[in-house]
């Protein structure tokens, strides 16, 4: 604001009696700092700043593609920072009245708010070295084991490793694994069964194929058609029901597992099967509680053993090819329920990897610190490459475009 010129059109104006037209903009000390002459307009009292977005392509730039990407990227950093000013000024325009309205938009109040920002910026940066030093740099791993056999291994930013060797004789296997609603679980396996010692037995014996499909748990569904008939019978019965899937349920301490499941509005079970022709799967935690796998086998309960017999004579002899028939009442008596798991042959690692959603590393560093350090570590470095590759690919030929802008410019 230029004083003396005012002052000077005031004497004029007086002098040689005309009337005199005198607009004063006051600008803060934030804005001369960020804004060109011209960029910035003043209402009634209430700072506006016109923002413009403009696709700055410039010929005589030897990149003049990426020149103008900057640019545009500059432009849209400034108006946000105008945007949140914006609002500042019309909660001092609503709110406050006289002088205290001067006072807000005064150059001491937007030079304070400058010196926050560049505090606050200064403090993050520290954090973040912080955080990097003691819960990346200096991460103290830790093992354990608990007492379902299941090893743990305690990795940078609530990042956790479980290895469980599980044994598919068993029916609802219990990890020891604590889950809390919104954890992200990925889980891995390797190794395969057979669901059934006996077949292997009467096969061998006679020298015939086995019956029945060896597979991992996870894989992709099998084509064999005993495997899609014993899946009608097994504990997971829903629409895309897979025999000898693995099977996950998350029950808290002392509650029992479902050993049946077919309401396709109930999730308590899960049927745990990639869907890219990979061992792994992916889970985001409705519920708390501790994990236990299973395998989609049959468990002869009463419901089971009545549909069996209840079922097509073809049906029940493929079923029950080892018996004439299934009595519940022997079963239960005898307690064989799991006699189809137990005659289970084969034990299969699963690796689980739980990335906790309530992270609590100190009462200093923010949570955004570790969801970065983990987005950062889950980056595929063959989709990384493919991305360097595509950005050196868009500079040359954007520097081959430059080059021949600044070519034909001269030859004019």
């Amino acid at each position: 604001m230029k004083f003396e010129s005012v002052i000077d059109n005031i004497k004029n104006s007086i002098a040689t009696d005309v009337d005199s037209s005198v607009e004063i903009v006051e600008k803060s000390y934030l804005t001369e700092l960020i804004y060109n002459q011209g960029e910035y307009q003043h209402q009634i009292g209430q700072r506006k700043i016109k923002k413009r977005l403009r696709w700055n392509y410039s010929k005589s730039n030897r990149f003049p593609f990426t020149y103008a990407l900057f640019s545009f990227s500059r432009q849209i950093a400034i108006c946000i920072i105008s945007s949140f000013y914006d609002f500042i000024s019309f909660i001092n325009y609503k709110f406050l009245k006289g002088e205290h309205r001067d006072i807000a938009f005064s150059p001491r109040i937007n030079g304070l708010i400058l010196l926050t920002a560049i505090v606050l910026f200064v403090v993050s940066v520290l954090l973040m070295i912080y955080f990097f030093i003691r819960s990346v740099l200096f991460f103290n791993v830790d093992s354990s084991i608990n007492a379902n056999g299941c090893v743990t291994i305690k990795q940078p930013c609530g990042i956790e490793h479980n290895i469980f060797l599980y044994n598919t004789a068993i029916k609802w296997a219990n990890t020891g694994i604590e889950l809390a609603q919104g954890d992200n679980v990925i889980i891995t396996s390797s190794g395969s069964y057979y669901g059934s010692i006996r077949d292997i037995d009467s096969a061998a014996r006679v020298n015939n194929m086995i019956r029945y499909s060896q597979h991992n748990p996870i894989m992709e569904e099998s084509d064999n058609p005993d495997d899609k008939l014993a899946a009608k019978f097994a504990i997971y019965r829903k629409r895309d029901r897979q025999f000898g899937s693995l099977l996950l349920q998350i029950q808290p301490s002392g509650v029992e597992c479902f050993d049946s499941i077919s309401d396709e509005r109930n999730n308590s079970i899960i049927q745990a099967v990639s869907k890219d022709k990979t061992p792994r799967f992916d889970l985001t935690t409705e519920r708390s509680g501790i994990l236990y796998v299973s395998i989609n086998d049959i468990f002869l309960s009463d419901t089971v053993v009545k549909s069996i017999n209840q079922s097509s004579t073809d049906d029940k002899k493929n079923i029950t090819f080892m018996y004439d028939s299934l009595n519940y009442d022997t079963i239960h008596k005898h307690k064989l329920e799991n006699m189809w798991f137990d005659d289970n042959v084969g034990e299969v690692l699963l690796n689980i990897i739980v990335e906790r959603n309530n992270i609590n590393i100190d009462n200093i560093t923010p949570s955004i610190f570790v969801r970065a350090y983990r987005f950062i570590e889950n980056i595929d470095i063959k989709k990384l490459l493919l991305f360097i590759f595509l950005i050196s690919c868009f500079l040359l030929l954007d520097n081959r475009i430059g080059k021949s802008n600044i070519r034909r410019k001269k030859q004019k």
